[in-house]
């Protein structure tokens, strides 16, 4: 993958606004990047607007790999009050500037685009490799995160 691509799929997940209660369009955009590239994900719903979505490569056996990250960002507040709007992905003097591009759109990113560009090399896997992206940690339900983090665990 090119590097112009990388950074264009951190500015997509950027220009969403995923304040906590709305992660589910982050989870839609992450599942149609990957499926483009032959990744299954599976979307769960939490609530309304509220989804994770846990993908997978690989068939490793019970072996397993696991990435997790959060897709929520907190309220931005005033946007008068930002430099640049919080949810446009803006690059100035070689840095990104958006609500999220360091906690936590920058490691989704990252992990999406290891799952895309290991598949793409079509190299036989060892072990599985799943990510599991969710809504904020505090409000995902503790049933799903411990059946989805047990199965990561064996």
């Amino acid at each position: 993958m090119e590097q112009q691509e990388r950074l264009q799929i951190l500015k997509d997940i950027i220009n969403i606004d995923s304040t906590n209660g709305n992660e589910e369009a982050v989870a839609n955009y992450l599942g149609e990047l990957l499926s483009r590239h032959g990744i299954d994900s599976k979307k769960v719903q939490y609530a309304e607007k509220r989804a994770s979505l846990v993908s997978e490569i690989g068939d490793g056996g019970s072996r397993v790999l696991g990435l997790s990250g959060h897709m929520d960002v907190v309220d931005a507040g005033d946007p008068s009050k930002w430099t640049y709007p919080p949810f446009e992905a803006t690059e100035k003097d070689g840095k990104l500037y958006g609500r999220g591009s360091t906690d936590m759109k920058s490691g989704l990113a990252a992990m999406v685009i290891a799952m895309i560009e290991l598949k793409d090399e079509k190299k036989e896997l060892t072990r599985k490799g799943k990510t599991i992206s969710h809504c904020r940690r505090r409000s995902w339900r503790a049933r799903s995160r411990t059946a989805y983090i047990g199965r990561l665990c064996g």
